[in-house]
């Protein structure tokens, strides 16, 4: 999400997706998709406060979906 704040492309995250180990390549995907679906922010304050709450809520979702 910081790098999504700071105004990466879609393609520049999945760049980045393809240096992870492959069995978490599916994780992070999903990060990314989710990650577009947030709007970008103009303060650095307001980027952090973004990609923490972008955390908390990938944290739920996947603690519901382990469920």
């Amino acid at each position: 999400m910081r790098e999504r704040q700071h105004g990466a492309t879609m393609d520049d995250l999945i760049q980045i997706e393809r240096q992870y180990p492959a069995d978490q390549r599916g994780a992070v995907e999903v990060a990314i998709i989710a990650s577009f679906q947030f709007p970008q922010h103009d303060s650095e304050e307001e980027r952090e406060a973004a990609a923490k709450d972008f955390r908390a809520w990938m944290q739920s979702h996947f603690c519901q979906s382990a469920q």
